[in-house]
């Protein structure tokens, strides 16, 4: 197998053709985050992005995006925004992820969100958690009749907040996309709140993820789209979603309300009229997300295994990776705790540019 490196912004028109058709041919890729165009509109904002163009007989097998920092260290295009990574290559298809990462001259290669039955990763994987999903596939009627089914009462919860808010504020109001530039403004200003409040790191003081949110909420193509949906109260914007599709999943990303209204979740009553709308958009499935928050357990009607672990070459920084493993693996076996109480200086350096996430 022959491996080349070409930087993000090499990725012509026919490669992410060839990359589109290998990703509508593994189910497993159905994510936004696997198309091309994620790719492209990542280095159109960073320099530091790099793809491995796999070929066997003349014929392109596979795509491996990634960024590489500093000592041959790579991490997921996107970083800590990307909520789906790995390999884009056929099922099936024999890689070894040892000698692809040589022929990319990388020394690391960490992932967090990695397709857990992506088997070049197997025996690379720490731990692995669950990604839940709204199974549309049906319709609307038929999810919501499944999680009625199956004991939720969130949806009829939803309902009864839903009447609540028109009964006593006013008229509710939907758009499943709305090129507003001020409504993207708003969802950034408030997630940047809900993120300091949290103590979370505030991702949109990070100019390059700004004009990140910027071109993917301006890209509308059939096989990839930003989406802005918007909720309002009579003409009052009180909850606003940023996600990303492709031809049939939706990515739950960044959701936002105002906070005058949390008592009626204005979120969840968008995310289920976002819910309603995808069938007419062909979409048929909704992915929520990798966490344990209790509204996805209740809306899910499924999810997706997502590995968390890293490939390494005998190097001095793949040494460290793998005491710092060690040591937080210890950490979280003593009564103290996960080393998430831990505070971050503990392993890592700042970045005073801001440029990393």
């Amino acid at each position: 197998m022959k491996i080349r490196v070409i930087q993000g912004s090499e990725l012509t028109s026919d490669l992410a053709g060839d990359w589109s058709r290998i990703q509508e041919e593994n189910h497993s890729l159905v994510s936004p985050f696997f198309s091309p165009q994620f790719t492209q509109l990542v280095s159109q904002v960073r320099d530091d992005v790099y793809v491995g163009v796999l070929e066997d007989d003349n014929s392109i097998v596979g795509f491996f995006p990634y960024q590489q920092y500093h000592h041959g260290i790579a991490r997921p295009v996107g970083g800590a925004l990307s909520d789906y990574h790995g390999l884009i290559s056929k099922e099936g298809e024999g890689i070894n992820v040892r000698e692809l990462l040589q022929a990319c001259k990388l020394n690391i290669w960490q992932f967090d969100h990695l397709p857990a039955d992506q088997t070049p990763f197997a025996t690379y994987q720490w731990s692995n958690a669950d990604s839940p999903y709204m199974d549309l596939s049906g319709g609307y009627e038929l999810y919501c009749q499944e999680r009625r089914q199956s004991g939720s009462k969130q949806i009829k919860k939803i309902g009864t907040l839903r009447r609540k808010l028109e009964r006593e504020i006013g008229t509710l109001r939907v758009l499943i996309h709305e090129p507003n530039d001020n409504a993207l403004r708003t969802m950034m200003k408030w997630k940047s709140q809900q993120y300091r409040e949290s103590g979370t790191v505030d991702a949109f003081v990070y100019s390059w993820i700004v004009e990140l949110m910027e071109r993917i909420y301006a890209t509308q193509d059939e096989e990839f789209a930003g989406v802005l949906s918007t909720l309002y109260v009579d003409d009052e914007l009180i909850a606003v979603h940023l996600g990303m599709r492709s031809r049939t999943a939706w990515h739950y990303w960044f959701p936002a309300y105002h906070t005058d209204y949390a008592k009626f979740s204005p979120g969840l009553i968008l995310l289920l009229d976002m819910a309603d709308a995808a069938e007419q958009m062909g979409i048929s499935m909704i992915d929520m997300g990798k966490d344990d928050s209790l509204y996805k357990q209740r809306l899910a009607s499924g999810s997706t295994k997502l590995a968390q672990g890293a490939i390494t070459r005998p190097s001095l920084p793949a040494m460290g990776m793998r005491l710092r493993h060690a040591t937080e693996r210890m950490f979280e076996s003593m009564p103290l705790g996960k080393i998430s109480s831990l505070p971050k200086r503990f392993f890592q350096r700042g970045d005073k540019k801001r440029r990393y996430l």
